[in-house]
């Protein structure tokens, strides 16, 4: 037997925002293309248009304009550089110089974390295979690895073998000692 339903009529006028218009631009792009071609967002008003360039400009974006509706430019990149204080030669707000970790500071940090891992004490001995994983691991590599195992042996923190090396207790102060 078939069942039969009610027809319903829905309408989803309450559930969307009325258009309101052509949307405002906002052009901009991670760095200057050299082509002219900027990636663009779309506004609803001046004031949202005007928000979202000086978010972008605290990402360390580069705008280029704001359009307003018709396609006329609102602000060019000189009135927006000069309202929000923004310059190309500024750094992006998140980059930091790197600075290289000394030999002392890795071999500390190595130390440390076999003290850690294999709960090594002083006298005990530890495979360099297995110390050398664990600092590739942490991102150390085989060039600093030996300038750490040389600095560490140098301080008499280790005594370095064929392929073992044995922690001190001069090394295993030094390696819980705060950096």
């Amino acid at each position: 037997m078939a069942k039969h339903y009610r027809k319903m009529i829905v309408h989803g006028d309450h559930l969307e925002t009325p258009d309101g218009g052509p949307p405002w631009t906002v052009l901009w792009e991670t760095k200057t293309p050299p082509d002219d071609r900027w990636s663009m967002a779309r506004a609803d008003t001046e004031h949202a248009a005007v928000e979202r360039a000086a978010h972008f400009l605290k990402l360390g974006f580069v705008v280029h304009a704001i359009k307003d509706p018709t396609g006329t430019v609102f602000m060019d990149r000189g009135q927006i550089t000069q309202r929000f204080g923004a310059s190309e030669d500024r750094p992006r707000a998140r980059t930091r110089e790197h600075v290289a970790p000394t030999a002392e500071q890795i071999a500390r940090q190595l130390l440390r974390s076999a003290i850690e891992e294999f709960q090594a004490g002083p006298g005990r001995a530890l495979n360099l295979s297995v110390l050398r994983a664990l600092a590739s691991s942490g991102g150390v590599g085989p060039a600093e690895f030996e300038r750490a195992m040389n600095f560490a042996s140098e301080q008499g923190w280790i005594g370095l073998g064929a392929e073992t090396l044995t922690l001190t207790p001069a090394g295993h102060a030094a390696a819980t000692q705060p950096l």
